[in-house]
């Protein structure tokens, strides 16, 4: 007979286990974040050499790899399945140098159950008719950039916040942000609001249901500790219920694009 100490203490194991996607008696490797910085191909100014502080905490959580051409983002998406997706410059919303592969790619994985976030130089360097342009017809969403608040501005967490980010039960209840701010979006998809009740609704951070994925955007023009803490419960979770890789058709397909095939899994 099974004691009731016992079957408790199996029910928490369960229940630890569930939590993080993880089989009983299994070990699960850390959760992947892809960086996608189409921007920089200079490796000094690469997302991960100018912002090492915040690599350096996001190496505790997750494990990752940046990439600075499409055709490398997409040997990736064709072959894994990121926990989420980091774009960290606004090249990809450049429509005269358009990347329709490497968004569509990336729209069928948010849609699928991934999450990709708009971060790091993305609002501080694009344009905002690229941005409002990006986010209406590739994402369907009317955000749009507004202004750009001093770090005296201050914002307040939402309340719908932790439930539906894996990693922010450690964020603070209130945030001071030097950061350029979206307008358009919906008191439920914003993770941090004014703290003025009278305030109009321009958000430092953004976190929008996709199908069955979610789209985030997260403005930080100088990396706070408070603002890599956002940006890691945005990136950070179990990778579980995840859309299966976005292969390509046929390897004729990667051969054609100049893809070298991943062998991880």
């Amino acid at each position: 007979m099974i004691s009731v100490a016992t079957f408790a203490g199996a029910t928490s194991t369960m229940l630890a286990n569930m939590a993080t996607c993880k089989p009983v008696g299994s070990v699960v490797d850390p959760p992947f974040v892809l960086l996608i910085s189409l921007m920089t191909l200079e490796p000094s100014k690469k997302f991960s050499s100018t912002n090492s502080c915040l690599l350096t905490a996001l190496a505790t959580k997750l494990a990752y790899k940046e990439v600075v051409e499409s055709k490398d983002a997409l040997g990736i998406l064709w072959n894994r399945k990121p926990a989420a997706i980091l774009i960290t410059d606004p090249k990809i919303a450049d429509s005269s140098n358009p990347h329709p592969t490497l968004i569509a790619t990336l729209v069928k994985y948010a849609r699928g159950g991934g999450r990709v976030i708009f971060g790091g130089a993305f609002s501080s360097h694009v344009t905002p008719d690229a941005s409002d342009a990006f986010f209406k017809t590739v994402w369907g969403l009317k955000w749009k950039m507004a202004l750009c608040a001093s770090a005296q501005s201050r914002f307040v967490l939402n309340a719908h916040t932790p439930l539906r980010l894996p990693g922010s039960l450690d964020l603070p209840k209130m945030y001071s942000a030097n950061a350029v701010l979206l307008e358009g979006v919906t008191a439920e998809d914003a993770v941090y609001a004014p703290a003025d009740d009278g305030a109009a609704l321009l958000v430092p951070v953004a976190y929008a249901r996709f199908g069955d994925g979610y789209v985030g955007y997260h403005s930080a023009i100088n990396a706070q500790d408070e603002a890599s803490n956002i940006l890691l419960s945005m990136l950070s979770g179990p990778a579980c219920n995840l859309p299966k890789p976005a292969m390509a058709s046929t390897q004729e397909e990667l051969v054609a694009r100049g893809i070298k095939p991943s062998s991880d899994d």
